[in-house]
């Protein structure tokens, strides 16, 4: 008798549930029965019963009854409302929604979650590897980010490059002077006088003054398209050869505690200090799928 009651009991609290959704769906547009904390919101379909009594039915309902996804002929998964694929979808357009009505709050716990410390610690540990075991292509992105400078930053650097090419050409013949004391001989065998050596490669035998006209028009030539050019491209820069550990002008030693290295230019670290922390990088990026390492 218990059970029978129980089960009167249960079907009788369904009856008036059904009673009052059919009462709010008669004068409702959208379908008012509660999923969670929204309403289902469906299209309702109002018909007659063959006796003169309207009976208002929700599409999306039936379907979900059926189980049936809201927007195609697909079933459905558990207790969800849409397939696979426009359960993603949907679940896009209600983060856009929610950012809509609450931007500002959602802002600010991002930028509480993004400041915290520890992750900020493991997020700039992570960049850090990935940067040492990608090397050319961060130097593929620093190409690009200048190449999107505005045009007044890239006039700017190609009016200072023409002002101070001079001056960085000077300091690295000096530097080269200073590792290769060691000149050729670039007095004319005629007169003794001065050829006019640039300092690379293999200085002339005879000054302008003691050659043919055809090869003097050659130099002027030569010399007109050397000054075009260092005017147009940046002037390279002089190779040390290997094995050069001389400490002077220019040189510095490898930022790495303990090792004693010298490199010449914008280098920080040497060849083997870089291969041990790629080395180092790719351990520690083993277990990560954020990004692709190799």
């Amino acid at each position: 008798m218990r059970a029978d009651r129980r089960t009167y009991a249960r079907e009788y609290a369904q009856r008036k549930r059904d009673a009052r959704f059919a009462a709010e769906r008669r004068t409702a547009h959208r379908c008012p029965k509660r999923w969670g904390k929204h309403p289902c919101g469906g299209p309702l379909t109002t018909t007659t019963d063959g006796h003169g009594g309207t009976i208002t039915t929700c599409a999306w309902c039936e379907r979900h009854a059926r189980g049936l996804c809201l927007e195609c002929p697909r079933p459905v998964v558990g207790r969800a409302k849409r397939c696979p694929e426009h359960l993603r979808i949907e679940r896009s357009r209600a983060g856009k929604r929610y950012l809509e009505r609450h931007g500002e709050r959602a802002r600010a716990r991002n930028r509480e979650l993004y400041m915290r410390p520890e992750p900020r610690a493991r997020r700039n540990a992570y960049k850090r590897a990935w940067r040492k075991l990608h090397p050319d292509l961060v130097k593929q992105q620093k190409r690009r980010v200048a190449l999107r400078q505005p045009q007044h930053v890239l006039d700017y650097m190609r009016r200072y490059r023409a002002k101070h090419r001079e001056h960085y050409r000077r300091t690295q013949l000096a530097r080269y002077y200073q590792l290769h004391p060691v000149r050729p001989d670039t007095r004319c065998e005629v007169c003794g006088g001065d050829v006019g050596w640039s300092g690379t490669g293999r200085p002339a035998k005879r000054c302008d003054a003691h050659v043919p006209p055809c090869i003097r028009r050659a130099r002027e030539e030569r010399r007109t398209a050397r000054v075009v050019a260092a005017t147009e491209q940046p002037v390279r820069r002089v190779r040390v050869p290997k094995g050069i550990t001389i400490t002077g002008e220019g040189t510095h030693r490898c930022c790495v505690p303990g090792c004693t290295s010298v490199l010449q230019g914008r280098t920080k670290k040497c060849m083997i200090c870089a291969a041990k922390d790629r080395v180092i990088a790719q351990i520690q990026l083993a277990g990560t799928t954020r990004r692709r390492s190799t």
